[in-house]
Formats: C-alpha cells, structure tokens, sequence
C-alpha cells in the first residue's frame, strides 16, 4: 500500500491511501480528482428517512461495561429522534451517550403512524454509537437492531418512512 502526501508530512493521519492499479478489475470511481473504490451496499434492506420523535427505556446496559457515573440507569427513559428505518434496524439521534450492546425498549407514539393509546414497541440494541458533529437532533447518534417486536408494526413503521 502506498500513501500518497496530501501536504502535511508530519501527520501520517493526512496521508491518503492510493489503489492499485484501475484497471485491475476493481471498480473505481474519480471523485475530487482522486480514484476511489466503489463499495457495495451489504445492508440486506433499504433504509428510509424520516424524523419522528420516540420514547426509549433503558432495560438492560451491557454487564461489562456497568459505569456508575452513567447519567441514564436501567429503567429510565429518554426521548430521541428517529433519523432513518429498515426492516431491521432504526438510526436514532439522543442527548445520552450509552454503550454498545445497551438494550432498550423504544415506544413510537407519533400520532400519524399510531393511536394515542397503542404505541408501537420494539425491543432493540445498540449496535454502535458516535458523536454528532452538530447538536440539531441530539449530542449522539445510535445504530439500532430491532430484536424484537411485532412484524405488521415495523412494516407499517417502514410503509410510513417510505
């Protein structure tokens, strides 16, 4: 692999990997000026944007990874904004950071999507976590893979995001 100077030489974290050669069979794509790999999409459904608000539940945090000074425990709740869904998973933004693995029961009450007293339920887990660069929706963003929760909720969750 070769690194290619992008004008600082002392920080090796501004170098820029440089491929093989193009026409080796890899697909790639100039973009910038700059022959980039083309990467496949591996998430087996689509995902569908829209922001709702929902409520969340911390039911378990991972055993771990327990931190005392945690600001959100077991059994609290919280509210976050839903950014995109598929059928198995929901990217949420929120205030709290919480860990991976951290399981939560997320509750839709949006009245556009459910009535008033059935919200819709789902059981899921954080599959990674990351700080926003802006704060528009909340401080962290979460990846979440829904464990569980009923098949006609989600496909009417993901019929409402479409």
């Amino acid at each position: 692999m070769k690194l290619a100077d992008t004008g600082d030489s002392k920080s090796p974290a501004l170098k820029k990997r440089v491929g093989s050669n193009p026409t080796s069979g890899t697909k790639y794509k100039k973009i910038g000026g700059i022959m980039r790999r083309q990467y496949k999409e591996l998430r087996k459904f689509p995902r569908y944007t829209k922001i709702i608000q929902v409520d969340c539940i911390v039911k378990s945090l991972p055993d771990d990874l327990i931190d005392k000074k945690s600001k959100i425990k077991p059994g609290e709740t919280f509210r976050a904004t839903t950014i995109n869904v598929s059928q198995s998973g929901i990217l949420i933004n929120y205030d709290y950071i919480l860990p991976e693995r951290t399981i939560l029961d997320l509750f839709v009450t949006d009245e556009t999507i459910v009535s008033k007293n059935n919200p819709m339920k789902f059981e899921v887990k954080i599959a990674w976590t990351k700080r926003n660069a802006y704060k528009i929706f909340g401080r962290f963003s979460a990846g979440l893979i829904i464990i569980k929760g009923n098949k006609e909720d989600i496909d009417k969750l993901v019929e409402h995001f479409n």
